[in-house]
């Protein structure tokens, strides 16, 4: 599958291919030793090479980020991705389709969550990146239809600070994020 699409990936009528080729290794990328032998494959790296050269094509960019989602559930793949250029594709690529495709925005939010899951300081890369929180918060709000969690009937709430980054520096902030937080807590523990 990745010869494939490695040999489809500027192919003049591979278009069909190419995207068969994405779909499969989508769905191989479910299981963490499949992931591993992806990337062992070389998989990881096309990837980034098929992001970087289809930045600007809606529904490559949507099947490649669909499958770094699934790669993204592996620890060693999740930390690869936020060192060797694959974040700032992704974000660059929420960026470009914030406002009109809500399953590029699902996928890539969903894809950064399983980055940081485990790895306080992939979270950190995500949210001092190339405005990550931001971009983060602005695709939430843009498709609140295909907020996978509302989706499921789980409450959720947002508090964003436009004045804060990463911590809240801001004492009066800080106030307002601990009130939050411990509303929270009692609202549902």
């Amino acid at each position: 599958v990745l010869a494939a699409l490695e040999a489809l990936a500027d192919a003049e009528g591979g278009e069909d291919a190419a995207t068969a080729a994405l779909d499969a290794l989508r769905q191989v990328a479910k299981s963490d030793d499949a992931v591993k032998r992806i990337r062992e494959a070389g998989g990881a790296r096309a990837c980034l090479d098929a992001l970087r050269r289809n930045r600007t094509r809606r529904d490559r960019c949507r099947r490649l980020v669909g499958l770094l989602r699934n790669m993204a559930n592996n620890d060693d793949a999740k930390d690869a991705m936020c060192k060797d250029g694959t974040l700032e594709e992704i974000l660059g690529c929420l960026e470009r389709f914030l406002r009109d495709d809500a399953v590029i925005c699902e996928h890539v939010v969903a894809t950064l969550a399983m980055m940081a899951l485990r790895r306080p300081k992939n979270g950190t890369l995500i949210v001092e990146g190339r405005n990550g929180a931001s971009l983060v918060i602005h695709a939430m709000g843009a498709h609140p239809a295909h907020a996978a969690l509302q989706r499921q009937g789980v409450e959720s709430e947002l508090l964003f600070l436009p004045d804060e980054n990463h911590h809240c520096l801001n004492p009066q902030n800080s106030l307002v994020w601990h009130d939050a937080v411990l509303a929270w807590c009692r609202r549902w523990t």
